[in-house]
């Protein structure tokens, strides 16, 4: 007889890729919209301003809702609170609002009007990842697919009418107004809900105790990721900022698939507190690393060309720039159950140890080219894009080992193999 979580996680799983699948898609739509928009340093800029509101993102993602979601396996199930919520997303935002205001020179009334549209852009962001995760923890994934849809809808309609704004502020707002569609929405969702719920709420200082190197994870993982782009787009004039922010947005179903299996590994590591529940998340990473390597070069020869074609950008460095985003892609998303099974089972802490060394080589790419411009081809964007890559897939690589082998043979959790069931974890538990 089939386990019934297992069929409950196979049907969970199922809206969990479409959802995510809808999140990238309108990522997509919004980037093709401004490439056709945009020319110039007004690309340029919209490219640097939503990449640096995704990687706020996937860093509040890393540091505190993935965290709450694999501190079930010391916690027991639990939901995450709408109140997280409500209190991260505007002070996260406007935080980043004010750093961006340093890093990028402007003056007066300019400077208002981007302080604004950039905190409210972070707000919107945030605030929808977060429900998302509220959602997801209450075993409510057919509301974050709702939700999403809303949103990816909003943005088609706009897109489709032709009523994308041509400035570089108007359609991040744009952007921000369609998230917030499908935001109220999945608010409308959750509190129709509300009774269905029975889960205690999770404890923030069981995700804390997980999320604290989840959050030195995302921040070095953010400077090594945007220190190129600030450096080559604000104070050395290079062009290639925009064509590589597009051709990275194609990597998006690759980024559905790393999302979907983070996600999905974070619901279901209560289940890895057995011997048993290890060895099927061993089996698990292990197989889907093996079926992501065959088919991502697939997708990567498909998906790069189509993107050139349909957002019709050009550069004199497209090829090296497409083979560049396309083996960082590879590399990325063979890696993402391995580095999914590693946060599952709480060792987020090895994240940061791997982001850390991935900033220094950023920043030894970064200074030499704002200097003398020594970088291999004149492209500290690539040059850091690959060295990150490489690093990190290796660094998760030994990680996993490391953590699934410590787990396995802590004298506390040594037992029989008759003993297969028995958690793995000594602690309070919720009843």
């Amino acid at each position: 007889m089939a386990n019934p979580l297992r069929r409950l996680g196979s049907g969970r799983n199922a809206v969990l890729l479409f959802d995510t699948a809808t999140t990238a898609l309108a990522n997509v739509i919004v980037v093709i919209a401004a490439s056709r928009s945009l020319n110039g340093g007004a690309l340029d800029s919209f490219s640097l301003a939503q990449l640096v509101l995704v990687m706020l993102t996937q860093s509040v993602r890393t540091a505190i809702w993935s965290p709450a979601l694999a501190a079930q396996r010391q916690t027991g199930k639990a939901r995450i609170p709408l109140k997280w919520v409500a209190m991260l997303a505007p002070s996260i935002a406007v935080i980043m609002a004010l750093g961006m205001m340093i890093l990028i020179p402007r003056n007066g009334t300019e400077l208002v009007k981007w302080f604004a549209v950039l905190a409210l852009c972070g707000t919107v962001l945030l605030a929808q990842d977060g429900l998302r995760s509220v959602l997801l923890s209450r075993e409510q994934s057919v509301g974050a697919l709702v939700s999403d849809s809303v949103t990816l809808a909003a943005i088609t309609i706009g897109a489709v009418s032709g009523q994308i704004p041509s400035s570089t502020t108007a359609i991040l707002i744009f952007w921000s107004l369609s998230i917030g569609c499908g935001f109220l929405v999945g608010l409308v969702y959750l509190a129709r809900r509300r009774d269905a719920v029975t889960l205690p709420p999770q404890s923030l200082a069981h995700a804390w105790r997980i999320g604290r190197w989840g959050a030195l994870d995302a921040t070095f993982s953010s400077i090594a990721t945007l220190l190129p782009f600030f450096v080559a787009t604000l104070y050395v004039s290079n062009t290639s900022a925009g064509p590589y922010r597009i051709l990275q947005t194609a990597m998006g179903p690759l980024n559905i698939i790393y999302t979907t299996i983070l996600t999905a590994f974070g619901l279901d590591s209560w289940q890895s507190a057995t011997r048993a529940g290890l060895r099927q998340l061993n089996r698990r990473a292990i197989r889907l690393t093996v079926i992501l390597c065959l088919l991502v070069v697939a997708y990567v020869v498909v998906g790069i060309p189509l993107m050139i074609y349909v957002s019709q950008i050009s550069h004199p460095d497209l090829l090296r720039i497409a083979l560049i985003v396309g083996i960082t892609g590879m590399l990325s998303t063979s890696a993402a159950p391995i580095n999914a099974a590693t946060l599952a089972l709480g060792y987020q802490r090895f994240g940061a140890m791997i982001r850390f060394t991935v900033v220094i080589l950023a920043v030894l790419v970064s200074i030499p080219w704002s200097v003398n411009h020594i970088v291999p081809w004149r492209a500290p964007i690539g040059t850091s894009m690959l060295i990150t890559a490489t690093i990190t897939a290796l660094g998760w690589v030994v990680s996993y080992c490391v953590a699934y082998t410590r787990e396995m043979r802590r004298p506390s959790r040594a037992m029989t193999e008759t003993a297969d069931d028995e958690p793995l974890i000594v602690g309070k538990r919720h009843a």
